[in-house]
């Protein structure tokens, strides 16, 4: 087996790790307004070039709408935690025990996970509302 494992366009793959192991999310510290007015929560370049799940990006025609697009990633429920906690907060909500058993490369892997949890399980959606609550937002 080979010393360093490769993602599927053959970079070097970070091992990967429980989600415990991951503490906030500072990439969300950054969003990015595209040229073409696509808004994003964070910098990551796959999430700014169209990857990962839709409730990352929103779309912006004009200043105001941006500004709007900017305010709502912010109050995002999954988002606020990633921000506030990161992932490892999710290990003991309810609909997300998935992700405990997963091991994930990077921060972004379990942020997408997560969202992918959120936009099938609306209970799942509703406790990470309520745990975002509880634990407020840092950025």
């Amino acid at each position: 087996a080979p010393i360093v494992s490769r993602n599927r366009c053959g970079v070097a793959a970070p091992p990967a790790r429980a989600l415990r192991t991951f503490g906030p999310c500072h990439p969300l510290n950054s969003p990015t307004l595209r040229y073409d007015g696509v808004v994003t929560a964070c910098c990551n370049e796959a999430v700014i070039t169209g990857s990962g799940p839709d409730a990352l990006r929103r779309a912006a025609a004009d200043h105001r709408a941006a500004t709007a697009a900017l305010d709502d990633l912010r109050r995002a429920p999954l988002l606020r935690i990633m921000a506030a906690r990161g992932p490892r907060v999710l290990e003991s909500v309810p609909g997300f025990e998935s992700l405990a058993a997963a091991r994930f490369g990077t921060v972004c892997e379990a942020c997408w996970a997560a969202h992918e949890i959120v936009a099938g399980d609306p209970a799942a959606a509703r406790y990470a509302t309520a745990v975002s609550t509880l634990i407020g937002r840092t950025r």
